[in-house]
């Protein structure tokens, strides 16, 4: 028997019934223990009798909200720890994967981006016949280029990618009244900064870095011709070019 542990434990009502006869037979027989019996069920009585119980409802559901938050963040941060290079090999495949489509169904460009894209030159064809200038096209740019017999010769051009790995090539032409490029760019879904053109539903207009422009859509390709022109004499000049 712990002596003092036994008798505090006899107070509170802890004991079995045989622990309580031993207990109480040692407080009858040893007046410390009796001293100290007396003490212990006094101070208890006493706390039973003047003790407070606050109202504190609303501090109580705030220190568990405030548990229940540490908990949550504990359980994410060992989640995150556990799993961190999972979670980082599935964002890159999320990021590869919208660039992998953005390349290959198209994305909305703007005409100047169009003006910045890296080409290598590529040489005129030898001869200005419109056979010769068809064939050129259709192997450079687009097989579907069509021109009328000696309305354009082509004296220069290149090829190259956007910057979203899209290819592009471009062919830079003369006519009777100057300098034109033509632009064809593979997968593209839409320009951004054009509008249609009235009178011309086949067209749309803008502008490359303050030259007027127009665009046309061919078999998934976005047609571009550029020229320091009026809209309607770019129409004209893109009617001998291909049909659509």
């Amino acid at each position: 028997m712990n002596d003092w542990i036994d008798v505090h434990a006899l107070v509170d009502d802890e004991l079995t019934p045989e622990q309580r006869v031993k207990v109480q037979e040692y407080i009858k027989n040893t007046p410390q223990a009796e001293l100290e019996w007396y003490a212990v069920r006094e101070v208890k009585a006493v706390l039973v009798t003047k003790c407070v119980h606050p109202e504190c409802e609303e501090t109580w559901k705030l220190c568990t909200k405030r548990l229940q938050e540490i908990d949550k963040t504990k359980r994410v941060e060992s989640f995150v720890g556990r799993y961190s290079w999972a979670i980082c090999g599935v964002f890159i495949c999320v990021i590869g994967g919208a660039a992998f489509f953005n390349r290959m169904t198209g994305g909305s460009l703007r005409t100047n981006d169009v003006a910045s894209a890296s080409l290598v030159p590529i040489s005129a064809p030898r001869s200005q016949t419109p056979d010769d200038v068809q064939k050129w096209l259709q192997d450079n740019l687009s097989k579907t280029m069509q021109v009328q017999p000696g309305r354009v010769s082509v004296v220069g051009g290149g090829q190259g990618q956007l910057k979203d790995g899209r290819r592009i090539a471009e062919a830079v032409m003369q006519d009777s009244d100057g300098e034109l490029k033509l632009f064809v760019i593979e997968k593209t879904s839409a320009i951004s900064d054009v509008e249609p053109i009235e009178g011309h539903s086949s067209y749309s207009g803008g502008t490359i870095k303050d030259v007027n422009c127009i665009l046309w859509s061919n078999q998934g390709n976005e047609y571009i011709l550029a020229g320091d022109r009026p809209i309607d004499q770019l129409c004209r000049v893109a009617d001998t070019l291909s049909t659509h």
